[in-house]
């Protein structure tokens, strides 16, 4: 069995320091893979139905940012060695998607 950890790419965690220490932690605890998220649609107003939160809510905004997955991946390749780096989800542009469905550049 492997495990692996998703790490938070996002505003309220500080990039350089806090993801550095949460990607050495797991490969100190030898997780076998560390995964990053892209953006996803998130919006200004909904009805508080969330069913992993006390108040109904998300944990972030839609005013939040989430850091760049690809770069946030290339800067913790840097920082660990063992564990295998990944994308949970990744939100790719119209034209690569119709480029890559087509075989045919945009």
């Amino acid at each position: 069995m492997q495990f692996g950890i998703g790490l938070p790419n996002l505003s309220y965690v500080d990039p350089t320091e806090t993801l550095m220490r949460l990607a050495h932690a797991a490969q100190e605890l030898a997780f076998d893979a560390i995964w990053v998220s892209d953006h996803v649609f998130i919006p200004y107003e909904y009805e508080p139905n969330y069913p992993y939160s006390a108040t109904g809510r998300l944990g972030l905004s839609a005013t939040d940012y989430i850091f760049d997955p690809l770069t946030t991946l290339a800067f913790l390749a840097g920082q660990v060695h063992t564990p295998r780096l990944g994308i949970s989800v990744l939100i790719m542009p119209a034209s690569i998607t119709v480029s890559a469905t087509y075989g045919h550049s945009a």
